[in-house]
């Protein structure tokens, strides 16, 4: 478990935007024993996620600039596939992390949820979201867009 938290601190210290309090709502899901993975674009499978426990699982696809979101397409879509699969809810974001949004993944992830969180741009929240209605009927969804005019 202490090598998830050193990557988890890692990670986020180098991600704009996002706060202490998500770091803080992040950690409280690893002291509750949820598992928390992190997707990158690069098309190879993420670390299996050993489901029957909880999970948070961020998929992210919101690089910093110069480099840009590119949507569902370059992740590993098996992997995508699993772990949309296993959801009990999703959430898309599209634009600065919602730190409410990883507060609720943790107290979900401690109640045994698996949480998949889609950091994106808006430029592929569409993509996303279409995905995500295709691959995880099942599970709860959440809309987060934090941009002038589209929240």
């Amino acid at each position: 478990m202490e090598h998830i938290v050193a990557n988890l601190a890692r990670t986020v210290g180098a991600k704009p935007g996002f706060d202490a309090e998500c770091v803080v709502s992040l950690m409280a899901a690893v002291d509750h024993a949820a598992v928390v993975k992190w997707l990158t674009g690069d098309g190879r499978p993420s670390p299996e996620v050993p489901y029957g426990r909880s999970a948070v699982v961020i998929v992210g696809d919101d690089p910093p600039a110069p480099r840009r979101s590119l949507g569902p397409g370059v992740f590993h879509e098996r992997t995508l596939r699993q772990h949309l699969r296993a959801a009990t809810h999703v959430a898309v974001m599209a634009g600065k992390p919602v730190a409410a949004l990883y507060r609720q993944a943790a107290e979900l992830a401690a109640l045994g949820g698996v949480i998949v969180l889609v950091e994106c741009t808006v430029e592929t929240e569409a993509a996303w979201v279409e995905l995500v209605k295709v691959k995880a009927p099942q599970a709860d969804f959440v809309l987060a867009t934090p941009v002038s005019g589209r929240a």
